[in-house]
């Protein structure tokens, strides 16, 4: 039998995020999800930003799933989100939210 730290990470996890006119704050998160976990989906709601947010994600990032929305709020985002993820676990995140690799880990 193996280990926690010997089992293979399979398991889907789906990172959601909402963005509001943080360019340069998402792009260090993102920067940080990049390779950090082997079964990972990104999907980050721009709520209608005003600072190239969203085309930048899609420019920087093209594995992030990039949701362009109007303003609801936040609760609204975090669903329409949710109707796109696929993972076996969503993970919130905030556009603020740095995780250092290997963090999600023991997820699989």
């Amino acid at each position: 039998m193996l280990s926690m730290d010997q089992q293979p990470l399979n398991k889907k996890v789906s990172v959601l995020i909402v963005n509001v006119n943080t360019k340069d704050v998402l792009r260090l998160c993102l920067e940080n999800l990049k390779n950090s976990y082997g079964n990972l989906e990104v999907i980050v709601a721009d709520n209608a930003s005003t600072d190239g947010s969203a085309a930048m994600v899609t420019e920087e990032f093209p594995w992030v799933k990039v949701l362009e929305l109007p303003n609801y709020g936040l609760a609204f985002a975090l669903n329409k989100c949710t109707e796109r993820a696929t993972g076996d676990y969503y993970l919130y995140l905030g556009t603020d939210g740095f995780p250092k690799k290997n963090t999600d880990r023991r997820l699989g």
